[in-house]
């Protein structure tokens, strides 16, 4: 039994939302609850009142476009994992894509993308995502537990560079 993961597909063009939705059609493997809007403002209100576990996004909408897309989807939801999904073959629109944010970037229309491809472009996705937010959480727990402590603390790197300090550490600094 494989766990439902949440899906919004972000593609304004309907032959390839059909298209995903077929890819993604319930398996063995995965099986997924798609949502599909047509704009990047819909997106937005689906996801003020609806959990996703990925998005999968077209960068050519009709209200938005480009990298613009991207940083506005991260702007409003940081910690939401983001597939890109175009028909621009273009190499540095790609690796811009992940620079901005973007879990992973797929081209539509070369062939389309076998079903265990994409699949595995988006359960990584949601893993890299889930593993982030441990990290997150695991630094946020170690933060709070060196300035809780009185003693003045400083974590440094094998050459004496210092890449963090306690609360009580930046207090003395700042008395002396």
């Amino acid at each position: 039994m494989t766990k439902l993961q949440k899906l919004l597909i972000v593609e304004d063009n309907p032959l390839d939302a059909d298209l995903i939705r077929e890819t993604l059609s319930p398996g063995e493997d995965a099986e997924f609850e798609i949502l599909n809007v047509d704009r990047l403002s819909k997106a937005v209100t689906l996801l003020q009142e609806k959990e996703v576990d990925v998005i999968l996004l077209d960068l050519g909408l009709p209200d938005s476009s480009g990298i613009q897309t991207i940083k506005a989807m991260n702007r409003l939801f940081p910690h939401l994992p983001i597939v890109v999904i175009t028909g621009n073959d273009d190499a540095q629109l790609g690796i811009d894509a992940l620079k901005n944010g973007a879990q992973d970037y797929l081209v539509k229309g070369l062939t389309p993308p076998p079903r265990f491809h994409m699949i595995q472009v988006l359960q990584y996705a949601i893993q890299r995502n889930e593993t982030e937010k441990k990290v997150r959480l695991s630094e946020r727990f170690l933060r709070s537990s060196l300035d809780g402590l009185s003693a003045h603390i400083a974590i440094l790197d094998c050459k004496g560079c210092i890449h963090t300090v306690n609360k009580a550490w930046e207090t003395f600094g700042k008395e002396n």
